[in-house]
């Protein structure tokens, strides 16, 4: 990689992260390019050098947070033992309610009713489906399943945690963790 693409790749990485920070911390609204631009610390040309609209930065910044999710994941992940599904269940959780949830959020939302940003997301999704997928493969045994679909088991445990995430937002903390460890009780049980 040559200097000039190298400088462009880090360029493009600020804008990406700045993104990434304004949809947690300001929401997909508040998440203009005015905001990017202020946050990476970069003039609003440079920005539209890389970008040249909102949406695909927005675009750009889903890819992004797939990335970021699936390495949460694995990264929570590693070193787990696949035959104790109530510890992993803990390490995805303390993924799953993390930043990544955040933007993730914020980007589903839009996607509802911007029809562009709903295509993307789905595709997104699919990918981040078959990156999962390839995780479990790699980390969980088959004899774990004790002969049930696997990876229809950890879509229902993904969409259990990603509920209690949402649930963080007007729920009382204490009372999610506590639907997390019942949720750990039960799969700990099988």
């Amino acid at each position: 990689m040559s200097k000039r693409e190298e400088k462009a790749a880090a360029t493009r990485r600020q804008f990406l992260d700045a993104a990434f920070e304004c949809l947690y911390e300001l929401g997909y609204h508040g998440t203009s390019t005015v905001a990017v631009c202020e946050r990476a610390g970069l003039a609003r040309g440079t920005m539209l050098h890389h970008f040249p609209n909102k949406q695909a930065l927005v675009l750009a910044t889903l890819e992004d947070v797939l990335v970021r999710r699936v390495a949460d994941f694995q990264s929570q992940l590693a070193g787990t033992d696949p035959s104790d599904l109530g510890s992993m269940v803990k390490q995805l959780w303390s993924a799953v309610k993390g930043p990544t949830f955040g933007a993730w959020l914020e980007l589903a939302v839009a996607s509802r009713t911007d029809p562009v940003l709903a295509t993307e997301f789905q595709t997104v999704m699919n990918r981040f489906d078959s990156l999962v997928s390839a995780v479990v493969d790699r980390s969980i045994p088959p004899e774990a399943a004790k002969g049930h679909d696997l990876q229809l088991g950890v879509s229902l445990v993904f969409s259990a945690l990603n509920g209690l995430a949402l649930d963080l937002v007007q729920v009382d903390e204490a009372v999610v963790e506590a639907k997390v460890e019942l949720l750990i009780a039960w799969l700990s049980e099988r």
